[in-house]
Order: structure tokens, then sequence, then C-alpha cells
């Protein structure tokens, strides 16, 4: 049996409370990058065209998918040095 599959099996669920919070930690990071990136377009004098647009769009999708690597660990780290507990 894989690793991974091995220790998503053996991890405790967590509450929905504790959920909410992961999902709003994850998305509150994305209007900071648009807010860049308005800035940005702004300070190089530039319009928000369709290539302008798509890269938007890949700059939303790989900011949500570092938060939530981001926030996996963190949550992975406190459990495994006992500061989450068995929540």
């Amino acid at each position: 049996m894989d690793g991974r599959v091995a220790a998503r099996k053996t991890q405790k669920p967590s509450s929905k409370s504790e959920r909410i919070v992961q999902i709003f930690l994850v998305l509150s990071v994305a209007p900071f990058g648009l807010i860049g990136v308005v800035a940005a377009l702004l300070v190089a004098g530039k319009p928000l065209g369709f290539v302008a647009i798509l890269g938007v769009l890949a700059l939303v999708g790989m900011i949500v998918r570092n938060s939530v690597i981001l926030v996996d660990r963190s949550i992975r780290r406190s459990r495994t040095a006992g500061l989450l507990g068995t929540l």
C-alpha cells in the first residue's frame, strides 16, 4: 500500500469548524493576488486584456494551490508537535 494512502486513512477526521477555517484561509489569499495584479497593471500602464486575464487565472490557481499546501503542512506539523490534539 502506498504510504500516502496509509497516512490518509490513519488521520482522524477534522471537525467542521476546522475545515471552515481551512477553507477561509485558502480562499482569503486570492484577493491579495488580485490586488497585486491590478497594481502591477496600473504601474505598467497596461490594459486588462485577454492575455492578462489568462495570466490572472493562472496566478489565482497557483496561489490557491500553494496556500492549500501551506495550510496542510502547517496542520500536519502542529498535529505531530501535539499542538492541535485530536481535532
